[in-house]
């Protein structure tokens, strides 16, 4: 019975694994994600589709469902070691995106381009909260528990069971960064370290906070103008 019951859960999981890939590319297809301005509506409602397909996926499949909950650890936070890897790396990452686009290495141009021009995006919005609101449900909270969950939580899990853990994370920040077209290298920095910090919590929370608050610097620096807020 027992070994049904696993066989049954690892078919779930592969029935998973395929549904989230399927469904995370076509949606993507079918809204044009790729064809839409940065400083949109319409960008962060297809942004907000792309991750609630696979969210609603996630919560439909009882093993990863289970998964998901059970990562949500707090016990990680009363460790002093885990908020100084989190403060840490969050002021590293500050200094090394400075660094890309300051001397416009591994960067998009066309990203350094409209940095440097210094137009918050928010001026484009005819309503500024609703733009401000959605684009924070969608890239603070939506995108980084979704992305979090399957690139760390489920990825390294389920794969460091037949392959050496490290060797995982390093595949998974390198799934990421080809996710992230517009700033691999960046994107890769991000993927690795989130990797190793679930490897050394096995909670979902702290990289969910480094995430999220990295996402919220942004979406202050690229919104407004704000002379305590250092742009990178």
């Amino acid at each position: 019975m027992k070994q049904t019951d696993k066989q049954k859960s690892n078919l779930s999981i592969l029935m998973y694994m395929f549904t989230v890939v399927i469904s995370f590319y076509t949606v993507g297809e079918l809204v044009g994600i790729d064809h839409s301005p940065a400083y949109h509506y319409e960008t962060y409602l297809k942004e907000i589709a792309i991750a609630l397909v696979p969210l609603i996926i996630t919560l439909s499949f009882p093993p990863i469902r289970k998964m998901l909950w059970q990562s949500f650890d707090t016990s990680p936070l009363s460790s002093k070691k885990i908020w100084f890897y989190i403060i840490g790396f969050l002021l590293v990452y500050y200094f090394i995106f400075k660094i890309t686009f300051d001397y416009e290495i591994f960067i998009s141009k066309s990203w350094v381009i409209y940095y440097d021009w210094g137009i918050p995006y928010i001026t484009y919005f005819t309503y500024p909260v609703l733009g401000f609101s959605l684009y924070i449900f969608s890239r603070v909270i939506l995108a980084p528990i979704i992305e979090e969950f399957i690139y760390r939580v489920f990825f390294i899990s389920f794969f460091s069971k037949w392959i050496n853990v490290w060797i995982v994370v390093i595949l998974q920040a390198a799934i990421f960064t080809f996710n992230h077209p517009f700033s691999p290298f960046l994107a890769g920095i991000l993927g690795l370290f989130l990797g190793i910090l679930y490897v050394k919590t096995k909670s979902i929370i702290p990289v969910l906070i480094c995430h999220s608050v990295w996402n919220l610097y942004s979406a202050l620096v690229m919104n407004f103008d704000f002379w305590f807020i250092p742009r990178w």
